[in-house]
């Protein structure tokens, strides 16, 4: 039996984040809803390579409902759900630190007053380079990735999820 969401969702995939967010700015500026209206971005973002610990890094506006949610989804002890962001490595491509409150379209929502939730498998030795193909996927990781989201999502949405504005 599928039970449906009671909150409306609305798929959006952008383009050119590498370049300056001009995706997720292109939406926020022609929204095909309100912005007061959206609740809450979840911004799904490298979720297919990962770094050897197999963990779906989540940061963001992380309250006790989804705290509480992110325990239920921890399911197996080769997959590990962290809520927090991930932790850049040293030497990792650039001495600049990465900003991830604000380093992908989710930053564009929160600049907005809307609160996010940020998932990766993190950073990977092929981030941004001609190296980052579809051969170097994890499946396997991507898959359970996915469904512990999509578990987190149906939680939230039973939940009566208060965000603050």
């Amino acid at each position: 039996m599928k039970i449906p969401l009671h909150h409306s969702v609305i798929f959006l995939a952008t383009d050119a984040e590498e370049l300056g967010l001009y995706g997720a700015k292109a939406f926020v500026d022609t929204p095909v809803v309100p912005l007061d209206k959206i609740r809450l971005n979840m911004n799904l973002d490298m979720l297919g390579i990962g770094d050897r610990r197999n963990r779906l890094y989540i940061g963001g506006d992380i309250d006790g409902v989804i705290s509480e949610a992110i325990a239920a989804i921890e399911t197996t002890a080769s997959f590990q759900v962290v809520g927090r962001f991930p932790r850049q490595p040293r030497g990792f491509g650039s001495a600049r630190r990465i900003n991830y409150r604000n380093a992908s379209d989710h930053g564009v929502f929160a600049r907005h007053g809307i609160d996010f939730l940020f998932f990766t498998t993190g950073d990977h030795a092929y981030y941004h380079t001609e190296g980052d193909r579809f051969e170097q996927l994890n499946l396997a990781l991507f898959g359970q990735a996915t469904e512990a989201i999509w578990s987190l999502l149906k939680h939230i949405d039973g939940s009566n999820l208060r965000v603050q504005k």
